[in-house]
């Protein structure tokens, strides 16, 4: 432990910094647990620069620590599995479902992993298949409002801090036209009614 602060230098009141191969990283305590995170620096001049910013954090309430993304499968049996808490349909738990497998699925052919990873370019990709599968405007539209809860619930849980999909717009497509009768029918089927 001796050997450790002799090769670490203490930056403010909180924060060390020690040297690992070429890269620079800080060492400090943040919610009673001992954290190291990386600067991403060769230089000893500029990770004392990070090392005081990120002091700053921590004395104002600020820092936020790194988190990492989980597995999207394991997002989506999380959410699958507060759905059903939830006291969803089982028609709806059925529909979740089978829209989830499919992101799971696209995203092991595009071998992506993490929840990070799903981005706007992938709900993109997702999307311009489910076109191409001839799929009602309707249909798009509620899977890809599942996809945006899957996100949601995820940053809810603080599983990810930022959001993969900022700036997505889902629109709501026109509504289809239902048949619907004319005066003159409405007339004829009135005076065919007995009663």
């Amino acid at each position: 432990m001796n050997n450790e602060k002799n090769n670490s230098e203490l930056i403010g009141d909180l924060v060390r910094i020690r040297q690992r191969g070429r890269t620079w990283y800080a060492n400090y305590q943040f919610d009673g647990r001992q954290c190291r995170k990386s600067l991403r620096t060769h230089s000893k001049k500029e990770a004392r620069r990070r090392a005081l910013v990120l002091e700053a954090e921590l004395i104002e309430g600020r820092h936020r620590p790194d988190i990492q993304p989980p597995p999207i499968a394991a997002v989506v049996d999380a959410y699958l599995s507060h759905s059903t808490t939830e006291g969803r349909a089982k028609k709806t738990l059925t529909k979740y479902r089978a829209v989830l497998n499919r992101i799971v699925e696209l995203a092991g052919r595009l071998g992506r992993t993490t929840l990070a990873e799903l981005d706007l370019v992938m709900i993109d990709r997702y999307r311009r298949e489910r076109v191409e599968a001839e799929i009602a405007p309707k249909t798009l539209y509620n899977e890809s409002t599942i996809l945006r809860q899957l996100v949601n619930f995820a940053l809810s849980r603080g599983m990810i801090r930022d959001d993969p999909l900022k700036g997505i717009r889902i629109r709501e497509p026109k509504p289809t036209p239902q048949p619907c009768w004319t005066p003159a029918e409405v007339e004829q089927i009135l005076s065919a009614a007995v009663g």
